[in-house]
C-alpha cells in the first residue's frame, strides 16, 4: 500500500507558521500590557506622593508646586491611555491568534479524518487479500482431496455474503 500523504500538508504547515507568529505577537502584546499596567501604577504612586506646599509662599514656589502636580497628573493620564492602547492591542492579537488556531485545528481534523479513511482502506485491502488467499487454499484443498471439483461460482456460494464483493 502507498504511504499516506495529506494533500493539504503545505497549507497546514503555512497555517501552523501563521498560528505560531500570532501566538508570538499575542505574547508580546501581553508583555506590553503588563508593562503598561506597571507604568500606570508607578505614575499613580508618584502622583499621590507629589505634595503641594501649603501655607504662605511666593508666587514662584506656588507655581512650581502646581506645575509638579499638573505634570504628575498628565503622566497618569498618558500612562492610562497607553494602558488602554495596550489592552486593545492585546485583545486584537488574541482574536487573531484564536482565528489562526481555529484554522489549524480545522485542517488537523481534516488530516486526521483523511488518515483514518486511508487506514480503513488499507485494512479493507489487507482483509481482501487474506480472503483471497484463504479461498484459494480452500479451493485447492477441495480439489486435491477429490471430494468434488469446485469452480469459482460454487466457491462463492460457500462464503458469507459480507465477504463476497459483487
Amino acid at each position: 500500500m502507498k504511504r499516506y500523504r495529506f494533500n493539504l500538508e503545505s497549507v497546514l504547515r503555512v497555517r501552523r507558521v501563521q498560528e505560531d507568529r500570532a501566538r508570538q505577537d499575542l505574547a508580546q502584546s501581553n508583555r506590553m500590557l503588563v508593562s503598561a499596567r506597571g507604568a500606570l501604577a508607578d505614575a499613580s504612586r508618584h502622583y499621590s506622593e507629589v505634595t503641594v506646599p501649603a501655607g504662605l509662599m511666593d508666587q514662584w514656589t506656588f507655581r512650581f508646586g502646581q506645575l509638579k502636580s499638573d505634570l504628575a497628573a498628565a503622566e497618569v493620564e498618558r500612562r492610562h491611555r497607553m494602558l488602554v492602547e495596550a489592552a486593545v492591542t492585546a485583545a486584537t492579537q488574541h482574536a487573531r491568534w484564536t482565528e489562526a488556531a481555529k484554522m489549524v485545528a480545522a485542517l488537523e481534523r481534516l488530516e486526521e479524518r483523511r488518515r483514518d479513511e486511508w487506514r480503513a482502506e488499507a485494512l479493507r485491502g489487507e482483509a481482501a487479500a487474506v480472503d483471497d488467499v484463504v479461498t484459494s487454499r480452500w479451493i485447492a484443498e477441495e480439489e486435491r482431496s477429490g471430494r468434488r471439483p469446485v469452480g469459482p461460482q460454487e466457491a462463492a456460494t460457500h462464503l458469507s455474503p459480507a465477504v463476497v464483493a459483487p
